[in-house]
């Protein structure tokens, strides 16, 4: 395969070229990181967070270590990701005169902050993976211990008993998804404008599952309290880019029925979870354990889970398939017009 073929495959050269611009955001996650460890381990020190509360056990940073910086990625991740998605956002709506950032510096960081945010997410299953190894290396020895403690961390469905079965699939699901979905960028050439633009929207879905793996297994905000109701709060401004993306967006995929009808629902969907935001945040009813109560059953299992990524998937090909044809018939443009338009559109 010559070189210009690999690259319509896959573009390692702007894969690098990101990866390299990466180094900053980088540092400052794993500043943010230890800043994030400090906290928790203190909090765990004194008692104070819900953490020991729930698990008197992982009161001392020695013997636990792997835990305090499993959250401390889990939570930063999380933040790179809520700053990715904001970026996408803003870069892919018309531009409003309050934002006077070029676009090409937006889209530059958009595209390292989210392969930082990869890394972090990653970063936050390998910690979870050591304190798995770690609890099960006197009994079962190491390579019985990396074994269980690898499936529990790579493989869905694996991981069971308590809130983290549920929480730890939805995890390891939302996980794959931003490799696949986030590293197709560097396969634009190869699917396309229309069909690019269409995979690509749909990595909001994994941000979704981040917040709800969050407040399922995120020992900090089990309980309702204020760190509960501000990721509540958090998520009202990405609700409003979304609106704005949808409503006037940069550049249209197609003025087809079938697209109108999709933005119109997507809107749709916006404005109610924003509502539905604002009254977790108000109405202090954002969910979470009961102190001195137990947990209960979750309305939501395993298997709808499955059902749903399934159906995920399906809606994904389906709209691939309808993107096709429409990109099929539209009018070929130019080469080196092409190359911009698809270097221009948001990752």
């Amino acid at each position: 395969m010559n070189r210009r073929n690999s690259s319509r495959l896959f573009d390692i050269s702007s894969l690098s070229a990101d990866v390299r611009h990466s180094w900053a955001n980088g540092l400052a996650s794993l500043v943010l990181t230890l800043v994030l460890a400090g906290i928790l381990t203190y909090r765990m020190e004194t008692g104070a967070s819900p953490t020991v509360e729930l698990m008197p056990d992982m009161a001392h940073f020695g013997a636990y270590w792997p835990n305090v910086l499993c959250q401390a990625f889990g939570w930063t991740g999380l933040i790179w990701c809520w700053l990715s998605i904001a970026l996408g956002l803003l870069r892919s709506s018309t531009r409003s005169s309050w934002f006077t950032a070029s676009a090409r510096s937006v889209e530059l960081w958009h595209r390292s902050l989210s392969l930082t945010t990869m890394a972090l997410m990653l970063l936050h299953v390998l910690m979870f993976l050591v304190l798995t190894l770690l609890d099960q290396l006197s009994e079962l020895g190491f390579l019985r211990s990396f074994g269980m403690a690898f499936a529990y961390s790579f493989v869905p469905g694996v991981y069971s008993g308590g809130s983290g079965e549920l929480a730890i699939l939805i995890g390891i699901i939302a996980l794959y998804l931003t490799v696949v979905l986030g590293m197709a960028f560097y396969s634009r050439r190869l699917l396309g404008p229309v069909v690019w633009r269409l995979v690509h929207a749909s990595i909001v879905i994994v941000y979704v599952l981040s917040i709800w793996h969050t407040l399922l297994y995120g020992t900090n905000v089990w309980f309702g309290g204020l760190l509960r109701s501000a990721v509540w709060l958090a998520q009202l401004p990405l609700l409003g880019l979304l609106l704005a993306r949808l409503l006037s967006p940069r550049s249209a995929p197609g003025k087809s029925i079938g697209f109108t009808l999709l933005r119109v629902a997507a809107a749709l969907a916006a404005v109610s979870t924003a509502t539905l935001t604002a009254w977790m945040v108000v109405s202090r009813n954002g969910g979470g354990r009961v102190r001195g109560e137990d947990s209960g059953v979750s309305a939501v299992t395993p298997e709808m889970i499955w059902i749903g990524t399934a159906a995920f998937i399906v809606l994904i090909a389906v709209g691939v398939a309808y993107s096709r044809s429409v990109q099929k018939r539209r009018r070929p443009v130019s080469r080196g017009r092409a190359v911009n338009d698809l270097s221009g559109v948001s990752h």
